[in-house]
């Protein structure tokens, strides 16, 4: 099916001009839609299927295609330009693809805004897909070779004697000793499969310290540092404490022992692996009691001078006479009979001697003072357990018990540490010694608790509270001058220089 239109004769002759004259570019062509305007609509009542530019529609037709055609017409003496819409499979794009020269106004309109909208669309549409694939692919940092620095070096803890330090020691008349030191008498065996079984117990000694100290609180490990660590200078505590005590676990794994040994180096060796084993076993058990006591005070509500916790405020005096009267009548109260009960295990005194009040006191009170001996036992216990950890070592080497400081010149035999430094057992020996005297008059005595069944009151007992904080204070202050003055004895009698805080007698004397 076709449809056709005729464009009026003043169109129809510009465009013969045009033709006849060739003319190339005779004017715009919104020029010729100014010129014809007139004449479209002249002729727009006219019974037309279609219009220029728009979809014909009638009843039982489809549009597949649009095409124009120009027909100049010999016989009319007149160009004419057809349009034919046919149904035909053509593409639609095709019909955009002839451009006549004399087109009518609407259809130009069409094309051009058709031309203009899929620019505008195709434009737009590629501008957004860069936006989005810079956004999504930011630009990449051109590679530059950078030099990487070397890794700095782990600050190693100097274990030998410094070239200014000197050793004057005491001599055996055979003369100098090797580089392993002296050998003393050791009641060990120093064969092979020995040494093997001291070295896995150096291992597990190792292990058992690492785990107490990692296992333990803040403050158990600041108490341990503060109080039995070497101090460097008032106010200072080691940073690294465990560290201090691998160091010379460490330099003594690095040395090579073997069975073509001599049996002066085996022997010598067996005395280091027994020194450095009950150094760490008695660091680990020193941390293990302070977090014993520390369980003790949280759960009973004690204070401690040791890991400076306080205790529980108890009831002012005025609020601890005032029970047990009036509405509290029938309040519990502790008679000193009774408290004796109580403490059996802590050095009391048999109940047959001496005078008893039978005046009794608020259980809160009497239970505080319970507690506190309770602790004094602790003390005790935990001094003689890292005591036990010097046993082995002492026992093999031959414990002697020296009466006096000036007896301990005349012996000559000592250690050598990992470190290469000498280690005085006998100096080691008076420090426990001495120690172990403090720890006796620290500890409460069976006469101390007997004469305070004359003070069994409110305001007695609370007194006897404060006299036993004050000794537990007086107590660590006497213990510190102890450990400084055996490491002063160490240093004049046998090395004659400063002993470092790293150096293993140290680290002994400052455990007790």
């Amino acid at each position: 099916m076709k449809w056709s239109k005729h464009i009026g004769p003043d169109h129809k002759s510009a465009a013969g001009r045009m033709n006849t004259e060739n003319e190339t570019e005779t004017r715009s062509v919104f020029s010729d839609l100014s010129s014809t305007s007139s004449a479209w609509h002249s002729t727009e009542d006219e019974a037309s299927p279609i219009t220029l530019g728009e979809r014909p529609f009638t009843e039982g037709s489809t549009f597949a295609s649009t095409s124009t055609h120009w027909d100049p017409s010999p016989s009319s003496g007149a160009s004419t330009e057809t349009l034919m819409v046919a149904t035909a499979g053509v593409p639609p794009s095709n019909a955009l693809r002839s451009t006549p020269k004399a087109f009518g106004p609407r259809g130009i309109v069409a094309s051009l805004l058709s031309f203009i909208l899929a620019a505008a669309l195709i434009t737009a549409a590629t501008m957004a897909t860069r936006k989005v694939v810079h956004e999504k692919q930011p630009p990449v940092e051109p590679l530059v070779a950078k030099k990487q620095k070397p890794p700095k070096p782990k600050p190693k803890l100097t274990l030998d004697l410094t070239k200014d330090e000197e050793i004057s020691f005491p001599k055996r008349p055979e003369g100098a000793y090797s580089y392993f030191g002296p050998a003393p008498d050791i009641k060990v065996s120093s064969d092979q499969q020995s040494i093997q079984r001291y070295e896995a117990a150096l291992g597990a000694a190792s292990v058992q310290l690492s785990q107490a100290w990692n296992s333990a609180s803040s403050i158990v490990q600041e108490a341990f540092c503060k109080h039995f660590m070497p101090r460097l200078k008032e106010g200072v505590t080691v940073p690294a404490p465990l560290a201090m005590f691998e160091r010379h676990a460490e330099a003594l794994r690095s040395m090579s022992i073997g069975e073509q040994s001599s049996t002066t180096e085996k022997r010598n060796y067996v005395a280091r692996l027994l020194l450095v084993t009950s150094v760490l076993h008695a660091a680990s058990a020193r941390i293990s009691s302070l977090t014993e006591l520390e369980t003790f005070c949280k759960n009973t509500g004690m204070g401690s001078v040791l890991l400076g916790i306080k205790a529980v405020p108890l009831p002012s005096a005025e609020q601890l006479s005032s029970i047990g009267k009036g509405e509290e009548a029938n309040t519990t109260k502790v008679s000193y009979s009774r408290f004796l009960d109580l403490v059996q295990d802590c050095h009391a005194p048999d109940k047959s001697s001496g005078a008893r009040s039978n005046q009794g006191i608020p259980e809160v009170l009497a239970m505080r003072l319970v507690n506190v001996l309770k602790c004094e036992m602790l003390h005790e216990q935990h001094n003689t357990r890292v005591t036990k950890a010097f046993d082995m070592l002492l026992d093999a080497l031959g414990r002697e018990s020296p009466s006096h400081k000036a007896s301990l010149v005349n012996r000559s035999g000592f250690l050598m540490s990992p470190g290469n430094r000498p280690f005085s057992t006998p100096a080691f020996e008076f420090a426990l010694a001495e120690l172990g005297k403090q720890n006796k008059d620290h500890a409460v005595s069976p006469r101390d608790i007997a004469s305070w069944s004359h003070s069994w009151t409110v305001h007695g007992v609370l007194s006897i509270l404060q006299w036993l904080e004050a000794k537990e204070c007086q107590w660590l202050d006497n213990k510190r001058n102890d450990k400084e003055e055996a490491t002063q004895v160490f240093q004049e009698l046998w090395i004659g220089t400063h002993v470092p805080a790293h150096d293993l007698y140290s680290l002994a004397v400052a455990l007790l």
